[in-house]
């Protein structure tokens, strides 16, 4: 008899295991439907061009690549994992656009599936375990899927799936969501007392893969907090006096982090980056970090509208203070009154901004972005998982009670689906090319100067000079008085245009204001090239001399 119930038990565990396996599959196909319409999108020229396009170093596995990708800090962060999957893709597809987006696809498939294993691993092992007692009720795989579907097709995640750039999301999200995964079939076997390599494997696992998500982006440092916020609720891990064994718990985390950490600001430091506090006080980040907060979850709630870029104005309008401070009194009230007897509110919450902090203008850096979808890759994980419950106790609630208000409720969240559906085929197209993507923030954000630069910057590639020039001018026109430290680039790539164009001596005046702000070599070279033109001989050779070898096309410079 026992031999039996043993077989019955395997045998269970199995055919769970491959209906597990059934729901993730369902989940990543329809993640990959909703998203096939982005392998017909190219490049886009907001730092695709830095990161592929104009990167030679990915064009070769060799030993100068090896040694670049792991010694060097070349945009922002010490991602080698990230150059490592460029790399990949160049050795497959060149510079076909399709290829990236396939792979970026492929992780955000991926990722969706592994939702569903994540969900089913915390539904087991916390009070939400009443639906996992009813494996054969259909409601819990629906649960699952939910959970996957809420968190593969919302809107929010275009910009981390379409953008070629942001590979750094999905990649970092793979490895990351492979962490929790490994921590929840730890805290199980730790919680059942099991002892032996199979619980502690799985808790070294979890840390190597969190170190390894951290080589893609560094943005999923906060996610022992989020561990930590998960022990509380919903796994229900605090006990009396057990709160530091669960810190202690999460230090490998954090110090094994910090040289990976380090190795990104410091290398962010040294290429001039974050903004300074006399350029961006703190009391301005404070503010703009709450406000952000709140539209961070205006955008979870209502997602519509959704902008490829978001600037932050400047000066902060005094609107933000109020919002700011409704923002925080709110998240304090909400924490501290909250926490018994509605926990689930106060986890999707605190999870959620905790995973968000490193995007909260704290550590201001360059153009500020208000908010960016893409932020919300890790932050949305747990909130999902909590609401999908939500949403099916609500339907059970309702099917007691009523149930044609039940399947009220159910087509409700059928149809959400089928907006978020919609609205993710509709955001793709934003990002088809440099000129939809730049076209969609002027017709949303006419003040904002930088958008003009990117567009004339698409324009000019495509050859429509005069239209470039026109967008420079109005970039030019809107930064007046804002003292940016960069408006020689606008200088220079207007002078381009103009002379393009024909318009020698208004490209000459251009690439002389450009000189003046900034004396780069090539902005040298090419006033040497339009010396030339109006046959001023003897000055272009002056110029030429000053440029010395630097030669090429205009480029951004920092």
């Amino acid at each position: 008899m026992a031999k039996m119930k043993m077989i019955d038990e395997i045998e269970g565990i199995h055919l769970k295991s491959k209906v597990l396996f059934l729901i993730a599959i369902l989940a990543s196909v329809v993640c990959i439907i909703v998203y096939m319409r982005a392998l017909s999108c190219g490049f886009v020229n907001y730092e695709d061009p830095e990161y592929v396009i104009n990167n030679p170093v990915i064009r070769h596995f060799n030993k100068d690549f090896w040694y670049w990708a792991f010694t060097t800090v070349p945009l922002n962060f010490w991602v080698p994992l990230l150059w490592i999957s460029y790399a990949l893709d160049y050795y497959f597809w060149g510079l076909n656009p399709l290829g990236y987006h396939l792979t970026n696809l492929i992780l955000h498939a991926i990722n969706t599936g592994f939702v569903v294993f994540i969900a089913d691993r915390i539904y087991r092992m916390s009070p939400l375990k009443r639906y996992a007692l009813l494996e054969s009720n259909l409601l819990y795989y629906v649960m699952l899927l939910l959970a996957a579907l809420l968190f593969g097709i919302h809107p929010a995640r275009v910009e981390s799936v379409v953008w070629i750039t942001e590979r750094k999301d999905v990649l970092n999200g793979l490895f990351t969501f492979a962490s929790i995964y490994c921590y929840l079939q730890y805290v199980e076997r730790k919680e059942a007392a099991a002892s032996g390599w199979s619980k502690n494997g799985l808790y070294i696992g979890s840390v190597t893969l969190f170190l390894v998500s951290l080589t893609a982006k560094p943005g999923s440092i906060f996610i022992p907090l989020t561990l930590l916020i998960m022990d509380w609720f919903p796994l229900d891990r605090f006990g009396k006096n057990k709160w530091m064994t669960l810190i202690i718990e999460k230090l490998p985390y954090v110090v094994l982090a910090l040289p990976i950490i380090a190795a990104s600001i410091i290398g962010r430091v040294v290429q001039g980056g974050y903004n300074s506090l006399s350029d961006l006080p703190f009391t301005v980040r404070l503010v703009a970090a709450g406000n952000s907060i709140l539209e961070y979850f205006n955008l979870m709630l209502f997602p519509v509208d959704i902008l490829p870029y978001y600037h932050l104005p400047r000066p902060i309008p005094e609107i933000y203070i109020l919002k700011s401070a409704l923002v925080y009194v709110s998240l304090l009230g909400i924490t501290c009154l909250g926490r018994k007897k509605f926990p689930w509110i106060v986890a999707i919450i605190l999870s959620f901004v905790i995973t968000l902090f490193p995007a909260l203008h704290f550590f201001a850096d360059g153009y500020q972005v208000m908010l960016a979808p893409r932020y919300t890759y890790l932050a949305s994980l747990l909130p999902v998982v909590i609401i999908s419950a939500m949403v099916i106790d609500g339907y059970q609630k309702l099917e007691s009670l009523q149930k044609s208000a039940s399947k009220i409720f159910a087509g409700f969240v059928l149809a959400l689906l089928g907006f978020y559906s919609i609205t993710t085929y509709q955001l793709i197209g934003d990002w088809k090319n440099s000129n939809t993507l730049w076209s969609k923030v002027i017709d949303h954000q006419p003040l904002f100067e930088k958008a003009y630069f990117f567009h004339g910057e698409a324009l000019a590639e495509n050859g429509y000079y005069i239209e470039a020039v026109n967008d420079f001018t109005t970039c030019i026109s809107l930064s007046a008085g804002l003292n940016g430290p960069t408006m020689y680039n606008v200088y220079a790539f207007r002078g381009d245009s103009l002379m393009k164009a024909g318009y020698y001596e208004n490209a000459l005046v251009d690439f002389n204001t450009a000189i003046s702000l900034y004396p780069h070599p090539l902005y040298f070279y090419y006033r040497g090239i339009l010396m030339n033109k109006l046959g001023r001989v003897v000055s272009a050779g002056e110029d030429f001399k000053r440029a010395g070898s630097v030669n090429g096309p205009i480029y951004w410079i920092e």
